[in-house]
């Protein structure tokens, strides 16, 4: 008995067969999953903290809400991104069906209107077009997302394009449309551009992407985004907001029409392009507010006149589509995240100074150990990087991180941010 209940009494030996119990279980557990099981379980590993969650069908952003946390004068841009990021709760609301001119928004199924987007490119295709097709279908719902790609002296064979060939073999036409723009036949189409052929043989400061994209979604509605914009989040709460809207030039009280939703043959786009017929075809951003301010009785600087500009096309504020800017500009200092300097950073194959702030001593680690898809402006729907055409897409830069999370997807060998895998 005395021997029975030493053994009883040592600790070290009950921790040493409950361990061996414990490791025995775990290997039997682990080694006979399936592969599927394996998969799943590194995909979960990899994602567990980081995935979001769509938006539900018929769910719109409350505007009011999110601009009262989004006030770059009151707010910052880094508790804007955060708000934006970890409330949607708060401000992701049904459509209120009580007024008399909604328009509930269509599900997301292949029988429904697909969401429209629009981008004009000139010239062969590049690395830096194919990146941003890339994030639309890396962050779009593609039952019901389409983007038609306008272009101009471009690519004869598509298919043949190093940078978009396997897109188009793979996405065209169902989810990326390339469409071959022909200037004559866009603005023919419609007598609001009656006597535009004169104006432009007389007036070559005409910017032609300015005019562009008024020119599609006056005829095809939907929204446009600059080539050098990236989709980050699904745009359908703020696609089927019933808003016409752009975004605001950095602190400036003007548009910037990088980003512009516009419902076709609608009230707001017709009434900008009749202005701007008027003004030699002048459909550069600052000139918009004026055009929506036409026949109004007070000046356009006046503290009213938002009310006025705003009520035809929202100005939503520099965060949702730019989160940089404000920064770039010196006009807020942000911790942000990834904690950026500027514009330029985001090309920069190293890291920068006090990218990480949580971090101590970043030498000790690689870019590609740090940056991540999933953490790159969290909040945000879009990322403008402002031209920068011929930098390099390095792996290790931002824009290299990002491209890298979309191929893999686009492959089928990683999720997107949605915890979805690529369906083609």
């Amino acid at each position: 008995m005395s021997s029975i209940s030493q053994i009883l009494k040592n600790k070290c030996l009950w921790f040493f067969i409950a361990f061996i119990i414990l490791t025995d279980l775990l290997y039997t557990v682990y080694f006979n999953l399936s592969d599927e099981d394996l998969n799943t379980i590194e995909t979960i590993d990899q994602y567990s903290m980081n995935i979001q969650q769509r938006p539900e069908d018929g769910f719109i952003m409350d505007t009011d809400r999110v601009m009262q946390e989004c006030n770059m004068r009151a707010r910052s841009v880094e508790s804007c991104l955060k708000y934006l990021d970890k409330k949607d709760d708060d401000y992701m609301i049904t459509f209120p069906l009580s007024s008399k001119n909604s328009i509930i928004p269509p599900q997301c199924k292949e029988n429904e209107p697909p969401m429209l987007f629009h981008v004009f490119w000139r010239g062969m295709i590049t690395d830096k077009l194919a990146l941003q097709i890339k994030s639309f279908l890396y962050t779009q719902p593609l039952t019901c997302s389409k983007l038609y790609v306008w272009l101009q002296n471009s690519d004869t064979d598509i298919n043949l394009n190093p940078f978009a060939g396997n897109l188009y073999k793979k996405f065209s036409p169902r989810n990326v449309e390339f469409r071959r723009w022909d200037t004559e036949e866009q603005l023919n189409f419609d007598d609001l551009f009656k006597g535009w052929k004169a104006i432009m043989e007389k007036h070559s400061s005409v910017a032609f992407s300015d005019l562009v994209r008024f020119v599609v979604l006056n005829r095809y509605g939907g929204m446009y985004m600059d080539g050098d914009v990236l989709f980050l989040r699904d745009m359908r709460p703020l696609y089927h907001s019933g808003l016409d809207f752009s975004y605001k030039w950095s602190f400036k009280n003007e548009y910037n029409t990088a980003v512009l939703r516009l419902h076709a043959n609608g009230t707001t786009s017709r009434k900008i392009i009749s202005q701007a017929m008027l003004n030699k075809m002048n459909f550069h951003p600052f000139q918009i507010r004026n055009y929506l301010m036409v026949n109004a009785s007070i000046p356009s600087d006046s503290h009213l006149a938002k009310s006025i500009y705003n009520s035809q096309l929202y100005m939503y504020s520099v965060p949702l589509f730019d989160p940089l800017w404000l920064k770039n500009d010196n006009k807020q200092k942000n911790i942000l995240k990834p904690n950026l300097r500027g514009m330029d950073d985001v090309w920069d194959p190293n890291l920068v100074p006090n990218e990480f702030p949580e971090i101590g001593n970043l030498s000790l680690y690689s870019p590609l150990e740090l940056r991540k898809a999933d953490e790159f402006f969290r909040g945000a729907f879009a990322y403008h990087w402002h031209n920068n055409w011929s930098k390099n897409l390095n792996p290790n830069c931002w824009m290299g991180v990002m491209q890298t999370a979309y191929d893999s997807f686009l492959n089928g060998t990683q999720t997107n941010i949605y915890g979805e895998y690529v369906k083609y």
